[in-house]
C-alpha cells in the first residue's frame, strides 16, 4: 500500500516539474547567463531522470519525497551561479515550496529550503552572491517567460488539485453509497441503535435504563412444526414474525430477538422518553398484534392449524448494551425485569396479554384490564400481581397516547 502511494506522488509532481525545468530553460535561453548550456542541460534531464528513479527504485512515500531534496539544490546552485534575477529566483523559490506543499508535509519544506541555502553557500564560497551579471537586467524577456512559467505551473497545479478533489469526492459518495447499502442489508439483522452507533464510529454503552419489555409467542408450535414441510413452515412463520415487527417499529419498540416463533420487544433504551409513555405504547402494540392475528391465521387454518399467542409485559430496570464475544455480539436487555416478563408469558393464556402490577400502575388506568389472582413464578419469591388487558380505555387511552407520544 505504501509502495502503491508512493508511485502515486511520483505521478502527481511529474507533470509540475517538468513545467518548472523547462521554464528554467526557457529562461536561460533568453540571455547571456553564467554556465547556460550546462544548466539547461540539466534543466531538460533532470525532471525525467528523478521521475525514472522514483517509480523503479524509491517508490515509497519518503523516497519520493527525498527526491524533492534535489531540486532544492538545483535552485539554490543555479540562483548562486547564474545570479538570476529577482523574479526568476521569487519563481523558482515559489515552485519549489508549492511542489513540496502538495506532495508532503510542512516539516519537508524546512529541509528543501535549507538544502537550497547550502547549495547556495557551497556554489559561491563564504562570500555573498554574486551581481547579476552585466546585461543581465537587460533580458526583459527573462521577466516575461518567468512570469508566463509561473502561470503554468500553478495552472498544472491547480489543475491537479482539482482533479484530486473531484477523486476524493467521488471515492466518497462511493463510500457513502457503500456504507448506506452495506447498512440496508444488515438492517433486519441488527438493532438500529447498534447501526447508529457503528455509523458514527462510536462504541455502544452499556447503560441502566427503565424498560418495559414484551415477550410473546405462537401457543402449540412445537406441535405444528411436526404436522407442516420445512417450506410451508418458513413461509408462515417469516410472514408472522415480519408482521410482529412492523407493528413494533411501528410503536418505537426495539426489536431485541427472534427465539423460534418467540419475539422480545422492549421499550424505553433510548433514555428520552416517559416511561409512562413507554409502558401504553407497548401495550398499544400488543394489541395490535392481537388484533393482526386475524388475517394472519386465514392462511394458517388453510394449513389446517390455528394461530393462537401469548403475551408477557412487564416494566422495571435492566441494563442494556452489547453482551456476548470478540466473534459475536448482541445488543440485548438483561436483568430480572426482562426475566419476569418471559415467565408472564409463559403462564398467559390463548390470545391473552398479561401485564404485571408494576406496568398497570404506569398505565395511569388508561387501558382496560381484568385483575387476574397473583401468580407463582419461578424464580421470584412471592406471588407476582397480573392484569389481563382487554384494550384501551375509550377516548382515554388514545388521549394518553397522543398526549405522552
Amino acid at each position: 500500500m505504501m509502495v502503491e502511494r508512493g508511485v502515486q506522488l511520483a505521478e502527481l509532481i511529474y507533470l509540475p516539474r517538468v513545467v518548472v525545468y523547462l521554464g528554467v530553460a526557457a529562461i536561460l535561453c533568453t540571455g547571456r547567463w553564467p554556465g547556460s548550456f550546462l544548466w539547461i542541460t540539466l534543466s531538460l534531464v533532470l525532471p525525467h531522470f528523478l521521475h525514472l528513479v522514483s517509480i523503479r527504485y524509491l517508490r515509497s512515500l519518503a523516497g519520493v519525497r527525498s527526491t524533492l531534496i534535489i531540486d532544492g539544490l538545483f535552485v539554490g546552485a543555479l540562483i548562486a551561479t547564474t545570479g538570476f534575477g529577482l523574479l526568476p529566483g521569487v519563481v523558482l523559490v515559489t515552485c519549489l515550496v508549492v511542489c513540496t506543499l502538495v506532495i508532503a508535509p510542512p516539516a519537508h519544506l524546512i529541509l528543501n529550503l535549507l538544502a537550497m541555502v547550502v547549495a547556495m553557500i557551497f556554489t559561491t564560497g563564504v562570500a555573498p552572491l554574486p551581481a547579476a551579471p552585466s546585461g543581465a537586467f537587460e533580458y526583459p524577456a527573462a521577466d516575461l517567460v518567468s512570469a508566463t512559467v509561473l502561470v503554468c505551473f500553478m495552472a498544472v497545479v491547480a489543475r491537479l488539485c482539482f482533479t484530486g478533489t473531484a477523486t476524493l469526492v467521488r471515492d466518497h459518495q462511493d463510500a457513502r453509497e457503500l456504507l448506506i447499502s452495506g447498512q440496508t442489508r444488515l438492517r433486519p439483522y441488527v438493532a438500529r441503535q447498534v447501526l447508529h452507533q457503528v455509523a458514527l464510529g462510536a462504541e455502544v454503552p452499556t447503560v441502566r435504563r427503565h424498560l418495559t419489555v414484551f415477550f410473546s409467542d405462537i401457543q402449540g408450535f412445537t406441535q405444528l412444526m411436526d404436522q407442516l414441510s420445512e417450506d410451508a413452515i418458513t413461509r408462515l412463520l417469516n410472514e408472522y414474525l415480519d408482521v410482529m415487527a412492523q407493528i413494533a417499529c411501528r410503536h418505537g419498540g426495539t426489536v431485541d430477538k427472534f427465539m423460534g416463533d418467540g419475539v422480545m420487544v422492549f421499550f424505553g433504551d433510548r433514555g428520552d422518553t416517559d416511561i409512562r409513555a413507554d409502558a401504553l405504547a407497548c401495550i398499544s402494540m400488543a394489541l395490535d398484534m392481537r388484533e393482526r392475528l386475524g388475517s394472519i391465521s386465514e392462511r394458517w387454518q388453510r394449513r389446517g392449524s390455528e394461530l393462537h399467542i401469548r403475551i408477557g409485559i412487564h416494566s422495571g430496570y435492566c441494563t442494556v448494551g452489547n453482551f456476548g464475544s470478540s466473534e459475536r455480539m448482541d445488543y440485548t436487555a438483561v436483568g430480572g425485569t426482562v426475566n419476569l416478563a418471559s415467565r408472564l408469558e409463559g403462564v398467559a393464556g390463548t390470545d391473552e396479554i398479561l401485564i404485571s402490577g408494576a406496568t398497570y400502575r404506569l398505565t395511569d388506568r388508561a387501558i382496560v384490564c381484568r385483575q387476574q389472582p397473583a401468580v407463582q413464578v419461578k424464580g421470584i419469591a412471592i406471588p407476582v400481581q397480573v392484569f389481563s388487558v382487554q384494550g384501551l380505555c375509550p377516548g382515554r387511552g388514545e388521549a394518553s397516547l397522543k398526549l405522552l407520544g
